[in-house]
């Protein structure tokens, strides 16, 4: 059984055993090692806690970067992301790289490091704007240049948006969130780029990091930012939301960047194809952009967000032969209500018998 002492050996990056390992295996006992640790941050859900290791090391895995950063701050990276009941995933969450100036003592010279942190993406936002039982759906993209868009506001809003299916998607123009309410109501909150920018150059890391990684994702979280403005109090969300700002380093106080991303009458950029995106009407079919090119496996899942289907999980699930993708695929269904989950561990259960 675990002692409080395990989590402060992982948490220091040391190990009681002797024999030699590999960075990912020792990273992998280290984790194992401090299950009873997770596992209030799970609902004392051993399977919980099972998936949330499997989906670490499968980060680790796809970013090897991670096993060179400080282990300290990859150990608390994870145990906070825990602690928000969110998933490294790509989706959720993700654990990111940035290197820090370490000063050298007694004269010896100063030294970069690399540090992991954990950061919320649009799906964890989502995710607890679900929980909080007062949202329904939630559809929240960005705008390509290339797509046709239009919105309307006044007594009768309007907000339609066709994806173009060319290969060149062009520029990202705007971001948007479409959100329905328990009520019935629906919120409309659209974003043009030129405000996106003000947010982006609001935060310390405007020109590394996630902004320039992962932009779509920073574009779309900043409008449902600040579309939640509009939506019953969500306290989960809002704790999510200050960290993320906190770890975007806002060079401004949270209440300082909210009130940025609130903005309507951030100054138009030079040369920028969404200034007239404020206008009732906007049609971008004939406006081309500079030729971004996204991933377009990122492009696709940042367009549409919404809780996954039992059905095709199911299906992948029956159909998958590997134990650690049909892992994922049983992470991917936590969104699920508790008995569709169930099902799904039970198509696990029998398909990799322990």
């Amino acid at each position: 059984m675990n002692t409080p002492n395990a989590l402060k050996a992982v948490a220091t990056g040391k190990s009681t055993a002797q024999e030699a390992r590999t960075p990912y295996e020792s990273l992998k006992r280290q984790l194992e090692s401090s299950k009873a640790e997770f596992l209030p941050l799970f609902g004392n859900s051993q399977q919980n806690v099972d998936r949330f290791i499997r989906v670490v090391l499968n980060a680790v895995l796809s970013n090897g970067d991670l096993l060179d950063a400080d282990r300290r701050s990859l150990i608390s990276a994870c145990m906070k992301a825990a602690q928000d009941g969110l998933m490294p995933d790509g989706r959720e969450a993700v654990l990111n790289i940035y290197n820090t100036k370490i000063k050298g003592r007694d004269g010896a010279r100063d030294e970069w490091r690399k540090m992991a942190q954990y950061l919320p993406m649009v799906g964890g936002l989502i995710k607890k704007l679900y929980e909080s039982g007062e949202v329904t759906y939630v559809d929240a993209a960005c705008v390509y240049a290339n797509d046709r868009f239009t919105y309307r506001r006044g007594d009768e809003p309007k907000l339609e948006h066709e994806p173009t299916l060319a290969d060149d998607a062009g520029l990202i123009v705007a971001a948007y969130a479409v959100i329905k309410l328990k009520n019935g109501e629906v919120k409309r909150e659209v974003m043009p780029r030129r405000d996106i920018e003000s947010v982006r150059n609001a935060s310390k890391s405007k020109d590394s990091g996630p902004w320039v990684t992962w932009y779509d994702q920073q574009a779309i979280k900043s409008v449902i930012k600040r579309a939640y403005k509009q939506l019953p109090k969500a306290d989960a969300f809002e704790k999510l939301a200050d960290y993320d700002n906190q770890a975007l380093g806002f060079a401004a106080t949270p209440h300082s960047v909210a009130e940025i991303v609130a903005r309507q009458d951030a100054p138009a950029l030079e040369n920028n194809p969404t200034d007239g995106i404020t206008a009732n009407t906007l049609d971008m079919a004939d406006q081309v952009g500079a030729g971004y090119d996204a991933d377009e496996v990122q492009r696709q899942a940042a367009r549409h967000v919404e809780p996954p289907k039992y059905a095709a999980l199911a299906d992948r699930m029956t159909k998958c032969e590997d134990a650690d993708i049909a892992g994922l695929i049983l992470d991917e269904g936590r969104a699920l209500p508790a008995d569709q989950q169930a099902d799904l561990q039970k198509l696990y259960d029998a398909k990799f018998p322990a």
